[in-house]
C-alpha cells in the first residue's frame, strides 16, 4: 500500500485472595483529550505507515502514525511501551490525541492535513476511553522483611512510591521511596544474597543500576551494574535454584537473553534463551514451586502463555495461562507469604489494579480488585 514519506515529516515534540483484598487507593486518574475519531486515526496511519501499527523500518519513525522516539518520550508513550511500534494500536492512538491536542495536524505536516486531522472532533473511544496510568514501573518484593511482597510504583510525578503489605493481609497507605525517578525497565530481587530485596532499573543514559535493600524499606545509594542496557522486557527470578537472582531481557533482534546472577550484586555473561520474543508483560517466578523460576508473558493476541522450567535448565513449550490479558504492569511476587507466587495487573480498561492468587500449579484463582485508579 502507498504511504507518505515526505521529509517534512514532524521530528520533534522532542485470579480471588482471600487474605489479601483491599489496598489503599490514590485517587485522581490522568485525563485524555479527544479531537479524532478512530477512523480518521486510521486514514491517518495509511498515509504515513501504510496501515502498519507494528512498522519499524530504522528510518528514525515507529508505529502506525510515525511517532519519532523523541517525541514518544516527550508525550508519556513510555508508560505504555519504551517504542511506539511495541504499542497497542489504541495506545498509539491515545498518544496521537495527547500530541494532537499539544500541537495541531502539522506535526504531521504532510498526511495530517490530507486525512483531515485537525478539522474531526470525534471521540476515538466515545463508549469507553480507557484511562491513562497514574502509577507505572510496577514491581514487587518483601522489603521489609515480613514475608509477604510488598508493591512499588513510580507516580505521575517521578514519585517512587511503595505500598508495604500489613498484618491484616491489606497494605499500608503509600510512602514515598525517593523523588526523580525516571528509570525504566524497574524490577526486584535479592541481588546480593543477603536476604534484603533489591532494585535494579535503566537510566536515560542505557546504564543499568542497583539500589540493595536495607530490609527496612530504604535503600542504599545506587552502584552501576553495566551501561549499554539496550534492553527491554527486563525480568528478574532464580531461574536455575541455585538460590541466586538472575536476570532475563530482550534485545533490539528480539532475541530473549539471560544472565545468570553471582549472588554478589554481580552478573555473567548473557546467553541465548530464545529468538522471536514477540511478547510484552514479560515476568518471572516459581509458579509451579519447582524451586526454579518460570516466565510469563503476553502475546500480540492477548493471551498469557507461560514457559515452565524443566530439569534440563531449559524451559518448556508456552501453554496458555488465560486469554483476554487486557492487562499492564503485570508483576509477580508471593502477596500472601505462602510460599506461592501470585500476579498483579492494571486493568487497562477501567484504571483497576488486581490481584489474581496463584495456587501453585501455574493455575490462578480469580480477579480480586486492590484499588482504583492505578
Amino acid at each position: 500500500m502507498p504511504f507518505c514519506t515526505s521529509p517534512a515529516r514532524r521530528r520533534t515534540l522532542a485470579l480471588s485472595l482471600a487474605t489479601c483484598s483491599a489496598i489503599v487507593a490514590l485517587g485522581g486518574t490522568a485525563g485524555t483529550s479527544h479531537a479524532a475519531s478512530v477512523t480518521t486515526w486510521e486514514k491517518l496511519a495509511e498515509c504515513e505507515s501504510g496501515g502498519n501499527w507494528s512498522l519499524n523500518t530504522g528510518n528514525g519513525f515507529y508505529g502506525g502514525i510515525q511517532f519519532s522516539l523523541a517525541t514518544w518520550q516527550s508525550i508519556g508513550g513510555t508508560q505504555y511501551a519504551a517504542y511506539p511500534h511495541q504499542a497497542t494500536k489504541n495506545e498509539q492512538i491515545l498518544m496521537g490525541e495527547k500530541l494532537l491536542d499539544a500541537a495541531g495536524e502539522n506535526q504531521w505536516p504532510t498526511c495530517g492535513p490530507r486525512v483531515g486531522l485537525g478539522s474531526d472532533p470525534a471521540d476515538p473511544f466515545p463508549e469507553d476511553v480507557p484511562p491513562a496510568p497514574v502509577f507505572t514501573q510496577t514491581s514487587a518484593a518483601d522489603f521489609n522483611g515480613d514475608g509477604q511482597a510488598d508493591i512499588i510504583a513510580r507516580d505521575a510525578s517521578a514519585n517512587l512510591k511503595m505500598w508495604t503489605h500489613n498484618s491484616g493481609g491489606y497494605f499500608n497507605a503509600a510512602v514515598n521511596v525517593t523523588t526523580g525517578w525516571n528509570f525504566t525497565q524497574t524490577v526486584t530481587g535479592d541481588f546480593n544474597n543477603d536476604g534484603r530485596a533489591d532494585i535494579i532499573a535503566k537510566d536515560a543514559s542505557a546504564n543499568l543500576k542497583m539500589w540493595l535493600g536495607r530490609g527496612n524499606g530504604t535503600f542504599n545509594a545506587a552502584v552501576q551494574v553495566t551501561g549499554g542496557w539496550n534492553f527491554t522486557q527486563t525480568a528478574a527470578a532464580d531461574f536455575d535454584g541455585n538460590g541466586k537472582d538472575d536476570l532475563i531481557a530482550k534485545d533490539a533482534n528480539g532475541n530473549l537473553k539471560i544472565w545468570a546472577g553471582r549472588g554478589d550484586g554481580t552478573f555473567g555473561a548473557a546467553a541465548q534463551l530464545s529468538t522471536g520474543w514477540n511478547f510484552t508483560q514479560t515476568a518471572a517466578a516459581d509458579f509451579n514451586e519447582d524451586g526454579e523460576a518460570d516466565i510469563i508473558a503476553k502475546d500480540a493476541n492477548g493471551n498469557l502463555k507461560m514457559w515452565t522450567h524443566n530439569p534440563g535448565g531449559y524451559f518448556n513449550a508456552a501453554v496458555n495461562v488465560t486469554g483476554g490479558w487486557n492487562y499492564s504492569q503485570t508483576t509477580a511476587a508471593d502477596f500472601d507469604g505462602n510460599g506461592k507466587a501470585d500476579l498483579i495487573g492494571r486493568n487497562d480498561s477501567t484504571g483497576d489494579l488486581n490481584i489474581w492468587a496463584g495456587r501453585g500449579d501455574g493455575t490462578f484463582g480469580s480477579a480480586v480488585k486492590l484499588t482504583s485508579g492505578w
